[in-house]
């Protein structure tokens, strides 16, 4: 079942239901619901998880796209759920042929995963849709920004309602470099971003407690803890 964009989207009302089959369980909710609703039931079942895998992905989830995915909503849940997590995504709606994505799926939960330091970082992989022979490459990225040209089309549905459908075509940034995943992956070159759990905005955290009374020391000594978690969460960007 299609669910592109529900980003870690539940249903409460009245709630994904489960089937199984041997050797598998099958959940019609959001990608979130099934890494949730999956994680518990197997705990109750006598089953501990060594990872979550989420994809592959018909399209992809670059830059700030990754807050709106499905795909890396489910790899999200399952870090916030204390499991090491990774996202795989190829960049074509339609792609021609899932080999290379598969190989490089396995080079993340093999290769990758089992070297994070903490699972609150998850991976998100984008693989070109190219034969394997015209990839560029891998590269370890940050995240780059993703603005659309054209973002909203809008007209008649089929039952005459004036409707916007989300559309347009990606804004290009080669000033940034093969850094940033949206330009890396655009040349040709599979892109492997971590992504920590943890939004918060520590430079400004530290801004309003100088400014509304907490002590300068105070800031600095919870900054630099802070600094060294992270370097030790991110220890997988030196691969």
């Amino acid at each position: 079942e299609e669910k592109s964009a529900p980003s870690v989207d539940f249903d409460k009302n009245p709630g994904p239901s489960l089937e199984s089959a041997e050797g598998a369980f099958a959940i019609n909710g959001s990608p979130a619901d099934c890494v949730k609703l999956g994680l518990h039931y197997l705990e109750l079942q006598g089953f501990t998880m060594d990872a979550v895998f989420s994809g592959i992905n018909c399209g992809a989830n670059l830059g700030r796209d990754v807050w709106y995915s499905g795909t890396v909503g489910a790899a999200r849940e399952g870090a916030l759920s204390g499991v090491r997590s990774c996202a795989v995504s190829i960049t074509s709606r339609h792609p021609k042929g899932y080999e290379s994505a598969r190989k490089l799926a396995l080079l993340a939960l093999r290769g990758i995963l089992p070297g994070l330091a903490t699972p609150e970082t998850f991976i998100n992989v984008n693989i070109p849709d190219l034969p394997a022979e015209e990839l560029q490459g891998v590269r370890f990225c940050v995240l780059g920004p993703r603005i659309y040209d054209g973002e909203f089309a809008e007209g008649p549905d089929e039952e005459g309602r004036h409707c916007y459908w989300y559309s347009g075509v990606p804004h290009k940034y080669p000033e940034l470099g093969l850094s940033t995943d949206v330009v890396a992956s655009e040349a040709g070159f599979v892109t492997i971003s971590p992504i920590h759990t943890d939004v918060s905005d520590y430079e400004l955290l530290r801004k309003l407690k100088r400014s509304f009374g907490a002590g300068e020391r105070e800031a600095d000594a919870e900054e630099e803890s802070f600094a060294l978690s992270i370097r030790s969460a991110m220890a997988v960007t030196v691969l």
